[in-house]
């Protein structure tokens, strides 16, 4: 198990306790820190559920990892989508803690406008991270709205993104300020080496 810090223990816990919902840290951290009412709520600096889970058990977890989709199997009888159902769920397993640490796996790319309809900036967690933050919470957030801001980008163009694209830059500076002056002196020094044409 490579799982280091607290949100990364969420973030697996997550996909054990309910893998048709979620199959990579993407899913968890999308539900996580932009679906409102997700039962979730910041408290003393981290993401807690509202209603308590029970402590949590992988073992037990994984044992029950396939049963809800064997019991719809038996209910329903089988369908062509089975097979690549389990073999979707087998993966997970078989992959955990890459999908758990890798930040890259079906990220934000595929935002639309029905993800940006879920979002809510009274409300959401990624546009309210308190100033106590713990350290991967904080990071989960930057991670979230660093992937939200390009996401939103073609749909901020049409008009649909509800100013949602603006917010998550905001947000962003005021989570990890960037310091513009030294930016702009990198980038005056790197212009500087540059060679110049003769006239």
């Amino acid at each position: 198990m490579d799982v280091t810090t607290q949100l990364d223990r969420l973030v697996r816990e997550s996909i054990l306790r309910w893998p048709s919902l979620f199959g990579t840290r993407w899913d968890v951290l999308r539900h996580l820190y932009l679906v409102i009412g997700n039962g979730y709520e910041w408290h003393a600096g981290v993401l807690r559920a509202v209603c308590d889970d029970g402590e949590f058990s992988e073992e037990r977890c994984r044992s029950r990892f396939f049963r809800d989709l064997d019991g719809f199997v038996a209910k329903f009888g089988p369908d062509d989508h089975d097979i690549l159902r389990r073999a979707r769920r087998q993966f997970v397993l078989d992959h955990l803690d890459l999908l758990v640490n890798e930040p890259r796996i079906d990220s934000g790319a595929r935002i639309g406008a029905e993800d940006v309809a879920l979002i809510s900036l009274d409300y959401s967690a990624a546009f309210n991270v308190p100033g106590d933050a713990e350290e991967s919470f904080l990071d989960g957030a930057v991670e979230v709205l660093g992937e939200l801001v390009p996401g939103l980008y073609y749909l901020e163009q049409c008009g649909q993104d509800r100013g949602v694209r603006a917010a998550a830059g905001r947000e962003l500076e005021r989570l990890r300020p960037v310091d513009h002056e030294l930016m702009q002196r990198l980038i005056s020094e790197v212009l500087a080496d540059e060679p110049r044409e003769l006239s």
